[in-house]
């Protein structure tokens, strides 16, 4: 998985969303690629097996974009979500099942 290090990693993410009722988006262009460039579907392949396995499926939605912008955008998002959310929970003194 490309800027998702683990499977850990996507475990955590997913389960965030699902937290805050959110759907993810992932970009597929950004994946893996072979050396002249053009995309290597089998990284693709492999997080939508992992995907469908632990049921993340059906709240995940899979983007082909134009390049790594999209990318950077999603996860400025994701990271102001996750201070939110850290934000909120210390404040009502809650704790996220995870």
């Amino acid at each position: 998985m490309s800027n998702v290090e683990s499977a850990e990693d996507f475990d955590n993410v997913n389960q965030l969303a699902a937290a805050a009722d959110w759907r993810l988006i992932f970009d597929l262009n950004v994946l893996l690629r072979d050396r002249d460039n053009r995309w290597n579907s089998t990284n693709a392949k492999e997080l939508l097996r992992y995907a469908v396995k632990k049921k993340y499926d059906k709240n995940m939605d899979l983007e082909l974009g134009n390049g790594e912008q999209e990318l950077v955008v999603i996860q400025f998002i994701l990271y102001t979500a996750v201070f939110f959310l850290q934000a909120v929970v210390y404040a009502f003194g809650c704790q996220l099942a995870v």
